[in-house]
């Protein structure tokens, strides 16, 4: 009878939350260049937010160049932002940093001192876009390496193909 009551009241909540994130849907943005749509991820672990990217059709964010660069920032650092997830990484290889989507690096807007692996955190391997809220005075809309256990959002992309 326990378990009963455990797997409805599972059941409940599971279909709770699915009507909630039906109810609040993530904002979708649309680039007005490239028709590529962007939303936020929960708060998560940059590998969770990948996979979520992923699970919805997408990938966290490829930056290709600064007026994209601008824009996402311009779209998504409002105020109490202080860091997002973008879909750069050197998880594979120490500084030879990756997009998620495969496309290769051409662009970046790394902060000053960055990417520095800071090893007193454990090391940095994933790339985020700075908001106005850091606590590191970083330029907004700069990039910066962070470690595996942060939680933050991330900015999925899912092109216009898809």
């Amino acid at each position: 009878m326990l378990k009963f009551i455990s797997q409805l009241f599972t059941t409940a909540t599971l279909g709770f939350n699915a009507a909630i994130a039906q109810a609040n849907p993530p904002q979708v943005v649309i680039h007005p260049e490239t028709g590529n749509r962007y939303f936020l991820t929960d708060i998560l672990s940059w590998e969770e937010a990948r996979d979520a990217a992923i699970a919805a059709g997408g990938h966290l964010v490829t930056i290709n160049d600064e007026p994209e660069n601008q824009w996402l920032a311009e779209q998504f650092l409002g105020e109490g932002v202080d860091f997002l997830w973008i879909g750069i990484s050197d998880r594979a290889t120490e500084g030879e940093f990756e997009w998620v989507s495969g496309q290769p690096v051409t662009y970046t807007n790394w902060a000053p001192g960055e990417p520095n692996d800071n090893p007193e955190r454990g090391g940095e391997d994933f790339g985020v876009l700075t908001g106005p809220a850091n606590p590191f005075d970083r330029p907004i809309g700069s990039w910066s390496d962070a470690p595996t256990p942060a939680k933050l959002r991330g900015i999925v992309e899912i092109d216009r193909q898809n």
